[in-house]
């Protein structure tokens, strides 16, 4: 081979290296454009769910904290958000009322004891939803502040004992996601679904402890006294489509509730709410955000319990 073919083939050689090297830096740079993208997106997609928790915020600033039902705009907050962004960017979400579920925290007395007549409400709850003593002991063991293990329950043996251990709460929960702590609660969908309702439908961590009998669904209704039965709820539900219950009175006017009923009940339901839980996803070019916060409302001042986003 003479000179001016040995000099060809580095030349072809070169070209061809620095046509690989250019290929790769384009590859690379689309990957990190691509990156930069997403991550621009997923903070949209942020930015998004967190106006629309604000514009949550501020309906249940307008509503009047007399009374509160499933009839008023809060009830109504969803899917129609209004928050102007462009076409790319979908808000949806939902404003949930607590104090229409159990405060499992209440089940407490000062002393660090079960309430027995609140326990014996959370065990009818828990017999409607199809949990059984397996489930019901350990949360109330995770409750009380002894180690003395029911039955059915687990104490700090049985957590310190599992493959990533932790000790037991032996007080109050302190985030809803810490139910799925519990022995046997684990492997219950905590968080609903549109379709099939999870714990979260039914307990809470944040109310004052007493159920509005304008939000509380069906199950829990029920679990207010054994002489509320399946045709009693639905009648006070029947009810509700219409009507608010503006006084705890008022659930006098349906059906089948009777004096000793309501003489039962009176000390435990109120009409009013005193605690909220506002969830509220961004999407933005397939990136999606979901901020979830729960809030107290006393005295007409909203403050912010807990906020996660995920």
């Amino acid at each position: 081979m003479n000179e001016k073919g040995v000099a060809l083939l580095i030349t072809l050689l070169i070209i061809f290296t620095l046509v690989g090297m250019t290929v790769g830096f384009s590859q690379e740079s689309g990957v990190e454009l691509n990156l930069a993208g997403f991550g621009r997106d997923e903070a949209r997609a942020a930015a998004a769910a967190e106006a629309g928790v604000a514009s949550a915020l501020s309906v249940l600033n307008a509503d009047n904290p007399g009374m509160d039902s499933l009839r008023e705009d809060w009830g109504s907050f969803g899917k129609d958000i209004p928050l102007e962004h462009g076409n790319e960017i979908a808000v949806s979400g939902f404003i949930r009322d607590e104090c229409g579920k159990m405060n499992v925290n209440a089940l407490l007395t000062t002393d660090g004891s079960i309430e027995p007549s609140r326990r014996k409400r959370v065990e009818r709850l828990f017999s409607l939803l199809g949990l059984g003593q397996e489930n019901l002991d350990p949360l109330l063991d995770w409750l009380d502040k002894d180690d003395d293990k029911r039955m059915e329950g687990a104490e700090d043996f049985h957590y310190q004992s599992l493959e990533k251990p932790y000790p037991c709460g032996n007080g109050p929960f302190i985030s809803p996601g810490q139910i799925k702590l519990v022995k046997g609660l684990g492997k219950i969908s905590l968080f609903g679904e549109e379709q099939e309702k999870g714990l979260d439908d039914y307990l809470t961590i944040y109310s004052d402890g007493k159920i509005n009998i304008n939000t509380a669904p069906k199950l829990v209704l029920q679990s207010l006294s054994e002489a509320i039965d399946k045709g009693v709820a639905e009648n006070i539900l029947e009810y509700r489509k219409e009507n608010n219950f503006e006084t705890i009175q008022d659930i006098r006017k349906v059906p089948g509730v009777t004096a000793q009923i309501f003489a039962a009940i009176k000390d435990t339901i109120t009409t009013k709410s005193s605690a909220f839980t506002i969830q509220v996803e961004g999407h933005c070019n397939g990136a999606v955000r979901t901020v979830t916060a729960a809030v107290s409302r006393e005295n007409e001042t909203i403050r912010i319990l807990y906020w996660r986003v995920s």
